[in-house]
C-alpha cells in the first residue's frame, strides 16, 4: 500500500523493487485512514511512503511523520525507496543474481546491495527530500545553467495532467512508472554486479606494471590504479587483442604513437613494424592486433617513445 494522487520516484521505486521481489502482490494506492490503520496494523501488508510509522519490523515504511529522523551516515536522508531498499534490498539482489551468484556469497550480496544504493536509491530519497540542485553546469561554459533530466523527473513526467482528477488514471499511470523503475532496479543490479565483478579481476590481475593484461574482458576503467597506462584484453568480438589507453578526463597517460592514427591493416603493420597489426584510432586511444603477442608490441612501441 502507497498513497493515491501525485507519485514520485521514491514510491514508484519503492514499489518496483518490491515487485522484482513478489511479481504478483496489487498494489493499492490510498488516502482512505481506515484502510491505511489497517494496513498499518496487519502483518500481511507493506505500507510504504504513507501511513505516518516507520516499523521496518511491521512492514512500514513511511518517511513523513515529525518523529522520522533516519539518514544515512554521510547524510543522504531516507526516503521510501531508501527504507525498502534497507530492508529488501538482499533479498532482491539475492533472487536477481540467483543464476550467478556462488555459495558463501553473503558479504559480496551486500557489496552489490550498497552499490545499488550510491548508484540509485541516493539521488531519489536525496530528490525526494528536496536536497539536491535542480540545475547543472556545461564544462566548458559554466556560467550556463540547465535543467537536470534526473529520474526522479522522469518519473514525474507519468503523472497525468494536474486537471485530471480520476484515481484510476493516476493509479494505471503509477504502475506504468513502476513496470519502468523495475527495467532500471533490474538494470543497476546487473551493473553492480559486474562492477564488483570487474574490480576482484583488475586486483588479481594487477602485477604493477604499467601494463595491465585481462584474459577476459570486463568494465576495468573504474578500477584503474595510478601506474597503469595501458590495458590488453581479447577483443569482445573474438577477433584479435584490444589495446586501450588508460585515460584521465579522456587525457591518454600515454598515447599511442602519432603516426598509427586512422591506419588499419597493411598500412599500420608497415609504418608500426607490428606484423598483425589491425587498427589504430585517430585519436590515438585504441588500437588493436591480432595476438597478443602483437599487442604487447604496440604497447612496447609506445612505451619507448616516452622512454618508459
Amino acid at each position: 500500500m502507497t498513497h493515491s494522487g501525485v507519485f514520485h520516484a521514491d514510491d514508484v521505486f519503492a514499489a518496483a523493487a518490491l515487485k522484482i521481489l513478489v511479481p504478483s502482490a496489487p498494489v493499492t494506492r490510498t488516502r482512505e485512514q481506515d484502510q491505511l490503520t489497517y494496513a498499518v496494523g496487519s502483518d500481511d501488508w507493506v505500507c510504504f511512503d504513507v501511513g505516518d510509522h516507520h516499523e521496518p519490523h511491521k512492514l512500514n515504511f513511511d518517511h513523513h511523520q515529525r518523529s522520522f529522523s533516519l539518514t544515512r551516515e554521510n547524510g543522504v536522508p531516507y526516503a521510501a525507496f531508501g527504507l525498502v531498499w534497507k530492508h529488501f534490498g538482499e533479498q532482491v539482489v539475492t533472487q536477481e543474481l540467483s543464476a550467478v551468484l556462488e555459495e558463501d556469497s553473503a558479504a559480496f550480496v551486500q557489496e552489490v546491495v550498497e552499490q545499488v544504493d550510491k548508484r540509485l536509491v541516493w539521488a531519489i530519497d536525496a530528490a525526494d527530500c528536496g536536497m539536491l540542485s535542480t540545475t547543472s553546469h556545461l564544462r566548458e561554459q559554466p556560467e550556463l545553467e540547465l535543467d537536470v533530466c534526473s529520474l526522479s523527473r522522469v518519473v514525474a513526467m507519468y503523472n497525468p495532467p494536474r486537471t485530471e482528477h480520476q484515481s484510476h488514471v493516476y493509479d494505471d499511470a503509477f504502475l506504468s512508472a513502476v513496470e519502468f523503475a523495475k527495467v532500471l532496479v533490474r538494470a543497476q543490479i546487473q551493473r553492480s554486479y559486474e562492477y564488483l565483478q570487474a574490480r576482484h579481476v583488475v586486483d588479481d590481475a594487477d602485477d604493477g606494471s604499467p601494463v595491465l593484461v585481462l584474459y577476459n574482458y570486463v568494465p576495468w576503467q573504474a578500477h584503474i590504479k595510478d601506474h597503469h597506462l595501458f590495458v590488453l584484453s581479447p577483443a569482445m568480438s573474438g577477433a584479435g587483442w584490444m589495446v586501450e589507453t588508460v585515460q584521465d578526463d579522456y587525457v591518454p597517460r600515454c598515447p599511442l604513437p602519432a603516426d598509427w592514427g586512422g591506419l588499419r591493416d597493411a598500412q599500420l603493420a608497415e609504418v608500426s613494424g607490428v606484423e598483425d597489426a589491425i587498427f589504430c584510432h585517430r585519436a590515438l586511444f585504441i588500437a588493436s592486433a591480432q595476438s597478443k603477442e602483437g599487442a604487447e608490441e604496440m604497447v612496447s612501441k609506445a612505451l619507448n617513445l616516452l622512454k618508459i
